[in-house]
């Protein structure tokens, strides 16, 4: 017992055991030590300047990738922030830049207190400068207002699938790849949802009123979560939405942050955190309320 609890004390953080103390059993005549660690998306455990993971039965080191993959999937490391992959500032659409600042509400205009575009787009955390002095586009601004946001981000694309079936296995009938900046991929994605979705119609009175077969607020609340708060760090995969006959699905890429799990979520206990604080403002600033209510 001993030696289980000075060994937690010196991994790094230290390592919390549930119960705090090991339990002693007695098995087939034998007197059977058991320290239970609870499993969690939280810290990386270091032990001999390395961070470990359990495989199955086996305790193996993290590779530099995956460290850095859990650490987004944390939100220890800002990938919004990180220099687009070979971007430059001509790869950002100043028209769009100056649509949304004249849309923005006046809370969030820059142009009162900065002089150019360029400093307006540091500002919103868009763009960055070098310790070379050079301006670059950074991968919230490339998502927000770039030419062509996927030659910079592959991974940043919306895949919608229409099945005919509940399973699939029948192929699918209709499939489109969506693909723009950040808002273009919300009024895309919600575009072919509205393409399919079933609307009944009675006549009340003298009005016609139409009742969609899924709340059509509830879906665009559900792409923007996915759009604004997916982990973008995880390159090779896309959100994808799944519309079967019987329900639909979206998948966003990442894990849950630390300190929230989906038991919390359905009894309305988490508190509110963002993936990606930058993309979540730029969009609140012209769409306060379609991000007023996500839960990141």
């Amino acid at each position: 017992m001993d030696v289980l609890l000075r060994a937690a004390r010196l991994i790094q953080p230290t390592l919390l055991l549930d119960p705090p103390e090991p339990e002693i059993y007695t098995l087939g005549g034998k007197r059977l030590v058991v320290a239970s660690i609870p499993s969690h998306g939280g810290p990386l455990y270091q032990s001999g300047g390395v961070c470990w993971i359990r495989r199955g039965t086996y305790t193996v080191p993290l590779s530099v990738p995956e460290m850095l993959e859990a650490a987004h999937d944390r939100g220890l490391l800002s990938w919004e922030l990180q220099s687009a992959y070979n971007a430059t500032m001509r790869d950002i659409d100043e028209s769009r830049v100056e649509t949304y600042l004249a849309h923005s509400s006046p809370k969030s205009r820059h142009t009162g207190r900065l002089g150019s575009l360029q400093e307006v787009l540091i500002g919103m955390g868009c763009a960055r400068e070098t310790k070379q002095g050079e301006l670059l586009p950074t991968n919230a601004g490339m998502l927000f207002f770039g030419r062509h946001p996927q030659h910079h981000i592959f991974q940043s694309e919306v895949v919608c699938v229409l099945y005919r079936d509940t399973l699939g296995l029948g192929g699918f009938a209709d499939r489109k790849i969506v693909t723009g900046t950040t808002l273009e991929m919300i009024d895309e994605t919600e575009a072919f949802l509205n393409k399919y979705i079933a609307v009944a119609g009675k006549i009340e009175g003298w009005k016609r009123i139409d009742t969609p077969e899924y709340p059509i607020e509830a879906l665009r609340e559900a792409v923007v979560n996915a759009v604004v708060h997916r982990n973008y760090s995880r390159t090779g995969e896309s959100i994808r939405l799944f519309y079967y006959t019987d329900r639909i699905e979206i998948h966003s890429p990442g894990l849950l942050l630390p300190g929230i799990t989906v038991e919390q979520m359905r009894r309305g206990e988490v508190t509110s955190r963002l993936r990606n604080p930058i993309l979540a403002t730029l969009l609140s600033a012209i769409a306060p309320k379609v991000i007023g209510n996500v839960v990141e």
